[in-house]
């Protein structure tokens, strides 16, 4: 028994000469097919974090879109940026993989989509979300938001 592991193990920043972390750090900040690292971050002035934010919405949606996977809640900004609440029911989809990767895909579609006015947007997932492909479910997010801005311009 020549090997006895060391407790509690060293961590790599204490192992790893300085030279070597940079090394990595650089690496990781790399373009990675096509993405630049780190990936943007969603803005906390963004999100309906409260309930209180999401009550609005819920109580009395002025706008109202949907298609078979998902539901848009909207009503006017009540501040100058537009504001996103996901919700992703585990009744609707049971694993919680798919349901942060309907969240992730719905996040990233509002940070591309560019709302002419500022909303307060709550996006619900249904079934059939679950069954898409990541770019099925990403053309359906697009279709609705234009069709969401389309009804917000028309008021």
């Amino acid at each position: 028994m020549d090997f006895v592991p060391a407790w509690p193990p060293r961590l790599a920043e204490k192992c790893w000469p300085v030279a070597e972390r940079a090394a990595v750090v650089a690496c990781r900040l790399k373009s990675f097919a096509g993405l630049t690292w780190p990936m943007p971050a969603f803005q906390s002035q963004s999100r309906l974090n409260k309930p209180e934010h999401y009550r609005p919405v819920f109580s009395d949606p002025v706008y109202r879109v949907s298609s078979g996977c998902f539901l848009f809640l909207a009503n006017p900004g009540q501040t100058s940026v537009s504001r996103l609440g996901v919700v992703v029911a585990k009744k609707n989809i049971r694993n919680a993989t798919k349901r942060n990767r309907m969240k992730r895909l719905v996040r990233e579609c509002f940070r591309h989509h560019c709302f002419l006015e500022p909303v307060d947007l709550v996006v619900l997932a249904r079934k059939t979300a679950s069954t898409l492909d990541n770019a099925a479910v990403t053309k359906d997010l697009q279709a609705l938001c234009r069709a969401l801005d389309q009804k917000v311009s028309a008021k």
